[in-house]
């Protein structure tokens, strides 16, 4: 996934990154790569979604909660 940046830098490349960095427990790497994602495409819900798991891992919890109220709503 983080190859395929260096040949598309879109929403889609930033969320698999993401996702990816995710389910290997790299969260710092994975929230950067998601955020990205949500920068470049706002209606991106699967980016928001995992980055309300992000934040929940970390027990973040107010802006965990947020981040899945604006998921839902998407």
């Amino acid at each position: 996934a983080e190859q395929a940046l260096t040949l598309m830098a879109n929403s889609a490349a930033f969320t698999l990154a993401g996702v990816i960095h995710y389910d290997l427990k790299r969260l710092g790497e994975a929230e950067s790569r998601l955020e990205r994602a949500r920068s470049l495409d706002a209606t991106n819900c699967q980016a928001v979604w995992y980055l309300g798991l992000i934040r929940s891992d970390r027990a973040e919890w107010p802006q965990g909660a947020a981040t899945f109220a604006a998921a839902l709503s998407c």
